[in-house]
């Protein structure tokens, strides 16, 4: 927004607040801006999609890693807690 002649930060508030004031004809024309500003929320299927094309893992791993993994898994299953962000090396 200008405020005495340079480009400031716009608040949303302002933004709304023209918003609101647009006539009916011209939310179709924001809309359509917004809509190319703003990055797309992918769907739960697309997101699936991106997981099944993902390729597998194919590094080894090695004893001690597939035991951590197996106690995550038995835990998670046993009482659904997952392990403290501090707790991993």
């Amino acid at each position: 927004m200008l405020v005495d002649g340079v480009m400031g930060m716009a608040t949303k508030e302002q933004v709304i607040d023209l918003v609101h004031r647009l006539s009916p004809e011209d939310l179709d024309v924001v809309k359509a801006l917004l809509e190319r500003l703003v990055p797309p929320v992918p769907t739960l299927d697309e997101l699936q999609a991106r997981w099944d094309a993902t390729p597998p893992d194919d590094e080894p791993v090695s004893e001690d890693t597939a035991r951590e993994i197996a106690e995550a898994f038995a835990r998670w299953n046993r009482d659904r807690t997952g392990v403290a962000h501090g707790d991993v090396e």
